[in-house]
């Protein structure tokens, strides 16, 4: 059985320096968490410029998702609307 076996070939994937694998690895996880920072910090601005237009202007916040609202429902009427034709 073991004249059966054939050598697997060692193409350059697997003649990488484990160096460089792990140096990919942590320079991907340093993008990742800096996009996750960036998100979160896109995020917490949104969150407070919205806290911030709904205190002082509600009627203006009101009636912006009143709209969206309203436009959304639309659209999706007429997304529905056609695939049933």
């Amino acid at each position: 059985m073991a004249q059966d076996m054939e050598e697997v070939p060692t193409d350059g994937v697997l003649r990488t320096p484990s160096s460089q694998i792990v140096g990919l690895f942590e320079s991907a996880g340093q993008c990742l968490g800096a996009a996750v920072r960036d998100t979160r910090q896109f995020a917490a601005r949104l969150r407070q410029r919205a806290e911030t237009i709904k205190e002082e202007q509600p009627l203006q916040f009101i009636a912006v998702v009143a709209g969206v609202s309203v436009a959304a429902g639309f659209a999706t009427r007429l997304w529905r609307s056609s695939r049933n034709a």
